[in-house]
């Protein structure tokens, strides 16, 4: 990353293209003999970003989501073969011209879903904080289940 940063500044620099950075703004600016390589910039860019997203996963996945529970509970095993309870959660699609919902697959450790499991059914408004899984649904790490209307 040291080689970019110099380089996207001497691009992006508010001096006139071809003044080197620190040089005295009364010298003559260096003519350059080509633009600067934009897509080496970006290939180095974009393997930068890759490389910290790589390093900060665990930090970059948390998702909060707040909605109505749409179906009773069902019991399940996770793939590590604990058992969990999903829930449907049903929230507003903001990209829905119509205002339409959308629905999420939430997993939920059983010894975390024990203690709301009384309110746990459909109808019921809930929060859920917790981490995408790779198939696209939730893996729960807290839940506040409100009451049903």
């Amino acid at each position: 990353m040291g080689g970019l940063i110099p380089r996207l500044r001497q691009v992006c620099s508010r001096e006139p293209l071809g003044t080197p950075i620190g040089a005295d703004s009364s010298a003559r600016p260096r003519r350059w003999n080509a633009p600067p390589d934009l897509a080496e910039l970006m290939h180095s860019a974009r393997g930068t970003a890759i490389a910290q997203a790589e390093d900060d996963l665990g930090v970059m996945n948390h998702v909060v989501l707040t909605g109505l529970i749409t179906a009773d509970p069902q019991r399940d095993k996770s793939r590590e073969g604990e058992p969990v309870t999903v829930l449907l959660v049903a929230f507003v699609a903001p990209d829905e011209k119509s205002g339409g919902t959308a629905c999420c697959e939430v997993e939920v450790l059983d010894e975390l879903a024990d203690c709301h499991r009384p309110k746990l059914r459909a109808g019921t408004p809930i929060l859920i904080s917790g981490e995408m899984t790779g198939a696209g649904g939730l893996w729960a790490t807290m839940l506040a289940v409100g009451e049903a209307r």
